[in-house]
């Protein structure tokens, strides 16, 4: 899902890392579904993106009452 929302727009890995202030590793494993991110990581990731963080919370599965 965040590879298909990060080609879309462009947004290199290391683009990625350094917009969201994670490694290239973490960015990788997202884009791998290696990684079940967690609200605070969505919230930076969407940033990047673009998106709203309600948006990109529901798309990654978290509760609103998170």
């Amino acid at each position: 899902m965040f590879t298909g929302l990060m080609d879309v727009r462009g947004i290199s890995v290391k683009a990625m890392a350094a917009g969201s202030f994670r490694s290239m590793s973490t960015i990788y494993m997202l884009r791998n579904g290696a990684l079940n991110p967690i609200p605070a990581l969505t919230q930076q990731v969407a940033k990047v993106l673009g998106m709203s963080e309600a948006d990109l919370g529901i798309i990654a599965g978290h509760d609103n009452d998170e």
